[in-house]
């Protein structure tokens, strides 16, 4: 089974910024459809995510 990028290898991302929380981060990029969008991931006591959230601007 191919996972994620391997299967869509076109598909492109612009790294806005990161922020950094205490046990969590949060990615401000721009996606495939230049929409901007916020990615917020929480992790556990072993560093796994355990939560997370997408918020995507509306559209203009």
């Amino acid at each position: 089974m191919k996972r994620g990028f391997d299967v869509f290898d076109h598909i492109k991302f612009t790294v806005l910024d990161v922020l950094r929380g205490v046990d969590s981060v949060a990615i401000h990029y721009k996606g495939i459809t230049g929409t901007h969008a916020e990615e917020v991931l929480f992790f556990d006591k072993d560093g796994m995510v355990r939560e997370s959230y997408v918020h995507y601007a509306s559209p203009e």
